[in-house]
């Protein structure tokens, strides 16, 4: 596993720094006060683009992570992915719209 991660961290890690920038870069704009639509539209396409190749390489990398799992490995991953799914969507429930 150690080895198909290591493989992987130069094809993910230039994706994580354009997310990174393109965070950065928005925030700048937000900040600025002179809002610019055609900027902030850029920059969602950008970011869109770059998080659409993160989640192919994300599920490639766990399609290649699964195949050298056993199967009492692959069922307990599945349970923690289950668990973990299930946190997020109670987080997400109980997260409150922001007062306007």
């Amino acid at each position: 596993m150690k080895d198909i991660l290591a493989k992987e961290k130069p094809t993910l890690q230039p994706l994580m720094q354009q997310m990174a920038q393109s965070r950065h870069d928005l925030r700048q704009l937000e900040e600025s006060g002179n809002f610019d639509e055609a900027k902030v539209r850029a920059l969602a396409s950008q970011q869109a683009q770059t998080m659409t190749e993160l989640i192919v390489q994300k599920a490639r990398i766990h399609s290649e992570l699964s195949q050298v799992l056993t199967p009492d490995q692959k069922a307990k991953m599945s349970q923690f992915m289950d668990r973990r799914e299930q946190r997020f969507m109670k987080h997400m429930q109980n997260q409150t719209p922001p007062s306007q």
